[in-house]
C-alpha cells in the first residue's frame, strides 16, 4: 500500500518487495478499483469551493507523454475543499467534455480553481 501511495511504478515495488510484477499490477488494478467505486457511488453535487485537475495513467511506454500521450487513461478529478472527491474517466480534456463534467457533478454557483 505505501509504494501505491508513493507513486511507485509496479516493476520498482515488485523488486523492492521482491515479488512478481504482475502480482503486484493485480494489487495496484484492485486499489484503483476500490478507489472508483468509493468515490463514485455518492450521487450528490459537489459545493462550495471547487477544485478541479486530471491524471494521465498507464504503463511507461515510448512516445509522447502526459497530454500528447495516446495510450494513457485520462481520469479527471474535481475536489470539494476539506471535504469529497469525484474522479471521471474521460476520452480527451476538450474544454466541451470538461464543461460537461463540471456542470453535471456540481452546485451552480460553486467557485472553481484549476491546479
Amino acid at each position: 500500500m505505501d509504494c501505491f501511495i508513493l507513486g511507485l511504478p509496479a516493476l520498482k515495488t515488485a523488486k523492492y518487495k521482491g515479488i512478481h510484477r504482475n502480482t503486484v499490477n493485480k494489487f495496484f488494478k484492485r486499489i484503483r478499483l476500490k478507489i472508483v467505486k468509493e468515490t463514485t457511488k455518492d450521487d450528490k453535487l459537489l459545493k462550495g469551493n471547487i477544485e478541479l485537475d486530471e491524471a494521465y495513467f498507464g504503463g511507461r511506454k515510448k512516445g509522447e507523454r502526459g497530454r500528447g500521450s495516446d495510450n494513457k487513461k485520462i481520469v479527471f478529478g474535481i475536489l470539494e475543499q476539506g471535504r469529497k472527491v469525484k474522479t471521471i474517466i474521460v476520452n480527451d480534456v476538450s474544454a466541451k467534455t470538461l464543461m460537461k463534467k463540471i456542470i453535471t457533478n456540481t452546485n451552480k454557483g460553486s467557485s472553481l480553481l484549476h491546479r
